[in-house]
């Protein structure tokens, strides 16, 4: 095929353009992070959630994947495809970084930085395809691609990148226009449903999103222009995300099928869609740091005002040059005209979009609608904002656009495209001021990750291959527990730095938390043989986690038998060797006694909490409880070849006199519940692989909680579980 100069010309443009914007963005990146100071294999934002996300890229360089990681979770495994995160896009396209750098650090803050480079190329070509005009295209590309959400989130939470949002946004306005697109109509949708399956395969909240947004376009089309044409084109980019969607979280879903739910999974409340929905004064709101005079007062003003509920909505903010649209946005909304324009009527087809996104997104919102309605999993809304940004932009896009088309006299242009460009230019360094923080945690990150890998290199030399390491505080997930001044993700800090140990966080699946629930109550030599018999060979303690520094946690081990080695090597942490332990156990029970022993760790017997009951929580005391509907159930399984004789004990209380009546195996029992707790001890017996419901009934006053909308009867609290193997020829008949 011959390739005539002037189509050439043409793609060697749009190349040229795409190589000049990424070694802008790229450049922009390096100064204003100062990246050319620090050492990329240490992530940008070591704390927090970016701990367990750096989790999973460790577990992917080390194993192949992320779905299993053998690493973790010791004595089990975790199984990551239980939880309902799945990024195999992200993961591929890290997977590739991978092969050129072993460090999960390096992988995620490349990937990110790469990403910002996407965002801009997306947003770039997708406001040219609305727009048709190129100068404005680039100018807000990059100040899309460094929208304060971007800066702030950052590698955080590494599956908040929003690439692919404009192509879905693309899509979702040319739905809306109810016809053609003139030339650009078959390019527009192939690059929607490319966008369609990028998304699908990426975090699930975008692409949940992008139904709504299809579902919404289609309607606006059908409603103007009675365009069965575009409803079916809703309808096949709504197939598309549907599909790709599936196809993402198929491990999550064969999982669950095989295995049920891992317990911990119903820590998201109703509530939440409006605990985390959007705010427009913080979409709107300038950069703290702002030196600039009004914006200066504006965001110092902001900051002082004690607004309730400040969470990571403030991620949402929009920048100076997006906020202008946005207002733009809803001015075409509400003011009236006469006008009847194309681009009058496209402008406000966008600024339906838009609107649409913010009543979805809003405290107290249509979200909030759909999670009464359906499910919370999808509580933060704020995240929408993304999607609001870029019809923003693309209100005022179209309106540069046309006004620059009406205008006849040049000088009008030039000042006209003056004005925009300052404004977008002043808005980029007023987003680019949110980069403060990340600059400013660099040393002590980079002092925390040298220390931890020092640490670890150390152990390494310690223990053998495969060694297993217990890790206190006994720390669960998803939800992060706050331990005095450390949060559970801060227990896969050693494990990012490790070759060949595996680690006991976290106590995810049901064999792990049973598990847990079985050595949490013991101490001192009971705790150390109990660790020993589950073949742990050291213990890592993060003092930080204990007021006293740990002092009586580690004087604890060590009076079980316990050995500190490493001492003085950290203020933080200390580690304790087991091996002489499990040696000496083995030596006095021979294996087969050793190994009949560790059965009852390694098949705990398991408790599920059934309909009925809500997410745990703690007491201020510390102990752990969970609430009652009127009528709920526990599930008792014996995973384990072998009958078990189980105890099961816990406290039950309420707000009002009355009584509970638990049914189990045949057995009924009347307890009496008031506000004074009563204990409650049931003794029965598990046949192998059985499963036993304790069914609870309430007689007793719903709880007036007019701030809670839960329905609240009784509450089961501090509940422990002891068991016991049983002889099969003493075992009773069932």
């Amino acid at each position: 095929m011959k390739i005539t100069a002037p189509l050439f010309s043409k793609y060697s443009r749009f190349l040229m353009i795409a190589i000049i914007e990424a070694v802008l963005v790229i450049a922009l990146s390096i100064m204003v992070l100062r990246l050319y100071r620090y050492d990329l294999t240490v992530p940008l934002h070591y704390s927090g959630d970016a701990i367990f996300f750096l989790a999973l890229i460790k577990g992917m360089i080390l194993n192949g994947w992320t779905y299993n990681i053998p690493q973790l979770s010791a004595p089990f495994a975790l199984d990551v495809a239980s939880y309902s995160y799945m990024t195999n896009l992200d993961w591929s396209m890290m997977k590739i970084i991978s092969l050129i750098t072993s460090e999960p650090g390096s992988t995620v803050n490349l990937y990110w930085l790469l990403s910002i480079v996407f965002t801009a190329w997306t947003a770039s070509l997708s406001l040219y395809l609305i727009t048709g005009n190129g100068w404005f295209s680039i100018l807000s590309g990059i100040v899309y691609a460094f929208l304060p959400f971007a800066i702030l989130r950052n590698t955080g939470h590494i599956a908040l990148v929003f690439s692919w949002v404009p192509l879905i946004c693309l899509l979702a306005i040319h739905i809306a226009e109810g016809k053609p697109n003139g030339k650009n109509d078959a390019v527009v949708r192939g690059l929607g449903y490319l966008g369609c399956v990028l998304q699908g395969f990426s975090y699930l909240y975008f692409s949940f999103f992008a139904v709504l947004l299809f579902g919404c376009s289609g309607a606006i089309a059908f409603v103007q222009n009675r365009s069965l044409r575009s409803l079916k084109i809703a309808f096949f980019s709504v197939v598309v995300i549907v599909v790709t969607m599936i196809v993402n979280m198929s491990p999550t879903l064969y999982s669950w099928y095989q295995f049920g739910k891992p317990p911990g999974m119903d820590f998201k409340m109703l509530s939440d869609a409006e605990l985390y929905g959007l705010k427009i004064r913080t979409l709107l709101a300038p950069q703290a740091d702002n030196p600039i005079p009004f914006l200066s007062y504006w965001a110092k003003r902001n900051a002082v005002g004690a607004f309730p509920n400040e969470n990571e909505n403030r991620t949402a903010r929009l920048g100076t040059f997006t906020s202008f649209g946005f207002l733009l946005l809803l001015g075409f909304l509400i003011l009236p005209t006469d006008v009847r324009t194309n681009e009058y009527i496209k402008i406000r087809r966008v600024a339906a979009l838009g609107l649409f996104t913010l009543l979805i997104s809003t405290v107290g919102g249509l979200g909030a609608v759909i999670n009464v309605l359906t499910v919370p999993d999808i509580r933060c809304y704020n995240r929408f904002s993304v999607f609001l940004a870029f019809f923003s932009l693309a209100v005022l896009g179209i309106w540069f656009s046309d006004r620059l088309l009406r205008t006849n006299r040049p000088a009008s242009k030039k000042v006209l495209i003056g004005i925009i460009t300052i404004l977008g230019l002043l808005s980029l360094y007023d987003q680019l001021l949110d980069a403060k923080p990340l600059r400013e945690r660099q040393a002590f990150d980079l002092a925390c990750a040298y220390h931890e890998r020092e640490m670890v290199q150390l152990m390494e030399k310690n223990f053998p291959f495969g060694a297993m390491i217990f890790q206190l505080p006994l720390a669960g997930f998803p939800s992060a527990e706050i331990f005095d001044r450390m949060i559970s993700y801060d227990h896969a800090r050693p494990y990012l730095w490790s070759s060949h140990l595996r680690w006991s966080w976290p106590h995810f699946s049901e064999a792990s938390s049973a598990w847990r629930n079985k050595i949490e109550v013991l101490h001192g030599n009971n705790l150390v043989t109990a660790l020993a018999l589950s073949g742990f060979d050291g213990v890592w303690v993060d003092r930080y986690a204990y007021k006293d520094n740990g002092q009586v946690v580690i004087s604890d081990l060590e009076d079980g038998g316990a050995r500190e080695v490493l001492s003085g090597m950290s203020q933080r942490y200390a580690i304790l060797d087991l091996q002489s332990i499990r040696t000496n156990l083995v030596k006095q029970l021979g294996k087969e006694g050793s190994d009949a022993a560790a059965d009852q760790f390694f098949h705990p017997t398991i408790v599920k909490w059934g309909k009925g009951f809500y997410a745990s929580e703690k007491t201020l005391a510390g102990q752990h409880f969970r609430w009652s509907m009127n009528r709920s159930s526990i599930f008792v399984s014996n995973p384990s070849e072998q009958w078990r004789k189980v105890r099961m004990n816990f406290l039950i209380q309420s707000e009002g006199t009355g009584k509970i009546d638990i049914s189990l195996a045949g057995q009924n029992i009347e307890v009496n519940c008031s506000t004074i707790s009563s204990n409650v001890f049931l003794d029965f017996e598990l046949k192998p692989r059985e499963v036993a419901e304790i069914a609870f009934v309430g007689r007793v006053p719903m709880v007036v909680a007019p701030k809670d909308p839960r329905e609240l009867y009784f509450a089961i609290i501090d509940p422990k579980v002891s068991d016991s193997i049983v002889e099969k020829q003493a075992a009773p008949h069932s």
